[in-house]
């Protein structure tokens, strides 16, 4: 996902900041989880998908408050 903005052509790489940041999850999570530090693929395992929860609602608030802020 982090090299996804290589491989299409320029017009649609402008619209791949989504798979980019996403790809860092994706990279940074799965190390932590065998380092034996807090992992969002632990807590889902484990059946407490509120700390997954808890990212996504904060990130569509931030969403929604950023595109707020920047209408005018």
């Amino acid at each position: 996902m982090l090299a996804s903005p290589l491989f299409v052509s320029p017009a649609a790489a402008r619209y791949m900041a989504a798979p980019v940041w996403l790809g860092f999850i994706f990279l940074l999570d799965p190390i932590n989880a065998r380092r034996g530090g807090e992992s969002l693929w632990i807590d889902v395992r484990a059946g407490d998908d509120r700390r997954l929860a808890n990212l996504a609602l904060s990130g569509l608030l931030c969403g929604v408050l950023w595109e707020f802020w920047n209408f005018w």
